[in-house]
């Protein structure tokens, strides 16, 4: 109905209607907005500043309509322990999800997610972060994936998580 009326006042009046912009436009604007942000952002923050935004963000995982995002909660809800005392095995884990959080999730399909994991363990011993021992060592580490996703079991959650936060 807007459109109807916007081309019967510009009928009216003269005006030729804008044509719209071809798609090929559209994400030529998109690829110079994304570019504009990425300078503006590098100018402010530093890198570090960046990626540790970007890991208190990302999306990796999905707890019925709660989703989690940021390492931090991702280790809490896959592991039940803070992200600090995480091993080796668990963050090349979590590492892992980033590329595709619902394919990899470690609940519903353990297989892909352990080949994923074994996957982000070479590619660390190979760029030095962790030594060949140490990868093949956690490639032997099961999932160790938590019950619960993270959350207080039994009659009262909700009182349970509450309790927990008010005594920290």
């Amino acid at each position: 109905l807007f459109r109807w009326a916007k081309a019967q006042r510009d009928r009216k009046t003269g005006q030729a209607a804008r044509p719209a912009r071809s798609l090929e436009e559209i994400e030529a604007e998109n690829a110079r907005l994304r570019e504009e942000n990425a300078l503006l952002l590098e100018q402010r923050y530093t890198k570090d500043e960046i990626l540790e935004a970007y890991s208190n963000e990302i999306y990796l995982g999905q707890d019925g309509s709660r989703a989690i995002h940021g390492f931090g909660l991702a280790s809490s809800f896959f592991f039940n322990k803070p992200l600090a005392e995480l091993g080796i095995p668990e963050t090349a884990l979590l590492v892992g999800l980033v590329q595709a959080p619902s394919s990899l999730d470690p609940r519903r399909h353990p297989e892909a997610a352990l080949k994923r994991r074994d996957l982000v363990l070479d590619l660390m011993a190979r760029d030095g972060v962790i030594s060949t021992a140490d990868a093949e060592a956690a490639k032997g580490a099961p999932l160790g994936i938590a019950e619960g996703g993270g959350r207080p079991v039994g009659e009262y959650p909700d009182f349970v998580s509450l309790v927990r936060r008010q005594l920290q």
